[in-house]
């Protein structure tokens, strides 16, 4: 089979009043951590600064033993939509560039101590464990995980975040387009024309059809 020559990173048109950003990294590089911290900067500066969308939301999903699938999306009024990209992406670039500062890993590495002492962590910890082992992934103890975090500085998150951006699609309310040169449309259709047997349907489409 040959892959299709999708260019990243990418936009494509998604809802109004919605701007979202995925990246695929591999699981060692914390880019959980690094979106979290990201989303906070955006929180404070669209929402609490200039008050210009509702909320900054993410996930992150691990979809084999060594990839995560991860998103920032935001809800914002049209007439906003401009100066939510343009921030999203800033940040995002700033980050990719300089990194986190030592301010807020530090943040990050107090949250992570704390989580020992809230009951509901081991529900967390048992979902993590149960899905680990559905992918193939070995599960790995606080300790180090503790040890990964305190190593953990900002050249590195610079690096984990600028991997991630090679690999952002960015959907933008219709019509929209990126602020950045780097993101180029992402393609609907492949140019490419399938080589094989051809068949002919067995049920017409029109008899499927309902009012």
């Amino acid at each position: 089979a040959v892959p299709l020559p999708l260019p990243f990173p990418a936009y494509t048109g998604g809802e109004d009043g919605r701007l979202t950003i995925s990246f695929v990294a591999p699981r060692e590089h914390w880019l959980s951590l690094v979106l979290n911290l990201v989303g906070r900067r955006l929180r404070r500066e669209l929402r609490y600064g200039r008050g210009i969308t509702y909320d900054v939301d993410g996930s992150y999903e691990p979809i084999t033993a060594g990839e995560a699938h991860a998103f920032l999306t935001m809800a914002c009024l049209n007439e906003h939509s401009a100066d939510v990209e343009r921030a999203l992406l800033d940040t995002l670039y700033d980050v990719a560039l300089h990194g986190l500062t030592d301010e807020e890993l530090a943040t990050a590495r107090e949250e992570f101590d704390r989580a020992d002492d809230d009951p509901d962590a081991v529900y967390a910890d048992l979902d993590n464990r149960t899905r680990n082992e559905l992918v193939g992934f070995r599960n790995v103890e606080r300790a180090e995980l503790a040890a990964e975090l305190a190593a953990l500085g900002p050249a590195r998150t610079a690096e984990v975040m600028g991997a991630a951006l090679e690999t952002a699609i960015l959907l933008l309310p219709p019509g929209m387009a990126p602020s950045r040169e780097a993101f180029r449309l992402y393609p609907m259709a492949s140019e490419q024309v399938a080589v094989g047997r051809t068949h002919r349907a067995a049920v017409s489409y029109a008899v499927l059809s309902l009012r």
